[in-house]
């Protein structure tokens, strides 16, 4: 308990100095993550993209997106389907891995 306490009173001693530090230094104070982006969800194998392609064409997308009909994810670029997830809102966790397990089935089934 003891080392907590020292801990927060050297913060607060020093909490002045720590903000003037990171508004001299222009810190970004935002968490990030690092998500891998630039390439595609094919891994960029052309047969696949290629058959993905025919079927976008044919009208036989599974529907990965409730809001985003015919799209499909595995054409898309890693960062695409980044933003279209994240824009993807108002669903339970249940909800989500649901429609995940329904389109897992149905992408088996067709193959």
């Amino acid at each position: 308990m003891r080392h907590s306490l020292v801990f927060v009173n050297n913060f607060l001693k020093n909490k002045k100095s720590l903000v003037t530090i990171i508004q001299r230094k222009n810190f970004p104070i935002s968490r990030r993550y690092m998500i891998p982006t630039g390439s595609h969800v094919s891994n960029n194998d052309p047969n696949v993209m290629q058959v993905e392609k025919e079927k976008l064409l044919k009208g036989k997308i599974i529907d990965h997106i409730k809001s985003a009909p015919g799209w499909s994810e595995t054409l898309a670029s890693e960062s695409e389907a980044i933003v279209k997830a994240e824009r993807e809102d108002g669903y339970t966790i249940e909800e989500i891995q649901h429609h995940t397990l329904k389109i897992l089935h149905e992408e088996e089934n067709k193959n």
